[in-house]
């Protein structure tokens, strides 16, 4: 077979994946022996069961935002803001590795052809030789393609098409050996792609960046001002994707862009009863748990209750229709992956948690910057009423707007009653009707509505 004849489609993926050390990270990274899966069609092992071979792989399966994809021209829409690839690379040892179905470079082929579970350290590698020739790219939120197919992975696809030889990926794939067959001699060209995967390790303590500030006075909600949410992503370098971001919140939920599946499961809330404390942060009311309050499961990932705040009227909207208030249940995975459930209330009958708080809502409305300790709050006594739910991936709602959270919107409309409503806004005593941010573009990001199965 001529290396020269005929030349292949080479595609460069760059994948960001962030990884706290305090957390067992390689749960959610590419597994290193590959052999426990394959790529045959209609086998035990095969693409369409990898989710059902371990429950940890199980988004494999279930997964919503999952790679590879398909770039249709008519579902791409060109942006300017992105900006460039910045790439800063260095030289560094590497080892190059058979992980049973690819080859990883971490940090020469022929020399591990013929060895079974081979891996060879090689010279000083220098990432910056890798040509792109392109400053357009596609950028979309996607997965690992590889078990355990992890979520919320930033794809970077450069525009341009590179080439490689047949002997080249000839040698890729034999160096491999997890199977005997010979590449066809088609006149048609094949895709190659080449996974380039840099893993920027951080601390523990580098989430908190990521989370909703604490104190809220350096915005505000009010419409044409200096910190107004049109302008949140100017006020810091930190804070830029609120105005940048593709996936921000809140979304107003039309019925044409929700699709009805039920595949998605149950919220399974093992919440339990917590030592918390009261805060007013600037422009809303947030109980923060102390001790613990236990967790919820989502798509098999399980995610700590951190804390609980309001907005009126509500953020999200259903078919253009504000509410008179929102809940935020805000949730904290391994890793700093977030994930928000949300519950919008009607003005009616009160509220029987927000009632249950309203003495301790008393004692700080008088109080700047207050903060109070509270008896232990289980959140279990919060009513949700419904198994259906809306369900899409977007952002927090206030700065620094991080991308990538999980959102689960109650469907059910729970009510409360306006005196609640004015002394959730009225212990904040920031001189604002409301706390809440504007209806973000949806970008063509997918809805959906959870209905359980008859």
């Amino acid at each position: 077979m001529g290396s020269s004849s005929v030349q292949c489609i080479f595609f460069v993926f760059i994948i960001l994946n962030f990884i706290s050390l305090s957390t067992a990270a390689s749960s959610h990274g590419e597994v290193e022996d590959e052999h426990e899966f394959n790529y045959k069609k209609n086998d035990d092992k095969g693409p369409e069961r990898w989710g059902e071979i371990k429950p940890e792989w199980e988004m494999c399966g279930k997964g919503e935002i999952q790679s590879p994809i398909e770039l249709m021209n008519e579902r791409v829409k060109i942006v300017s803001h992105l900006g460039r690839l910045i790439r800063d690379y260095e030289a560094s040892n590497a080892t190059i590795k058979n992980r049973g179905h690819d080859i990883m470079l971490e940090k020469e082929l022929e020399a591990i052809t013929d060895l079974d579970d081979a891996e060879k350290h090689v010279r000083m590698i220098d990432p910056k030789q890798i040509k792109i020739g392109s400053r357009k790219y596609y950028r979309y939120i996607g997965s690992l393609t590889t078990p355990p197919c992890t979520q919320n992975v930033t794809w970077s696809v450069v525009r341009k098409i590179r080439t490689v030889t047949r002997e080249q990926v000839r040698l890729l794939r034999v160096a491999v050996h997890d199977t005997k067959q010979e590449m066809e001699s088609s006149p048609i060209r094949c895709i190659f792609f080449v996974f380039i995967i840099f893993t920027l390790f951080s601390f523990s303590t580098a989430a908190t960046s990521n989370g909703e500030v604490e104190d809220e006075r350096e915005f505000n909600y009010k419409k044409n001002d200096d910190k107004g949410p049109d302008r949140w992503g100017e006020i810091k370098p930190e804070w830029e994707m609120c105005g940048k971001g593709e996936l921000q919140s809140p979304i107003d939920m039309m019925n044409e862009r929700v699709k009805i599946v039920s595949h998605l499961g149950r919220l399974i809330r093992d919440y339990e009863a917590s030592n918390a404390t009261i805060k007013n942060r600037g422009h809303d009311i947030m109980l923060k748990f102390e001790d613990g309050a236990g967790s919820i499961k989502i798509n098999g990932f399980q995610y700590e209750l951190q804390q609980l705040h309001w907005h009126s009227p509500s953020e999200h909207t259903v078919n253009g229709r504000r509410f008179a208030l929102e809940l935020h249940m805000v949730h904290e995975g391994k890793n700093g992956r977030m994930a928000v459930v949300t519950v919008l209330y009607k003005i009616g009958r009160a509220d029987t948690f927000i009632r249950s708080l309203e003495k301790e809502l008393e004692a700080i409305t008088d109080l700047d910057d207050a903060e109070k300790h509270v008896r232990m709050i289980d959140p279990k006594q919060i009513k949700i009423g419904s198994r259906k739910y809306y369900r899409y991936i977007g952002s927090l709602t206030t700065p620094p707007c991080t991308q990538n959270v999980t959102w689960s919107v109650v469907r059910k409309i729970r009510t409360v009653t306006r005196e609640q409503v004015r002394l959730l806004r009225v212990a904040v005593h920031d001189d604002s009707l409301t706390n809440a941010r504007p209806v973000q573009p949806i970008n063509k990001r997918m809805v959906h509505l959870y209905r359980p199965r008859v």
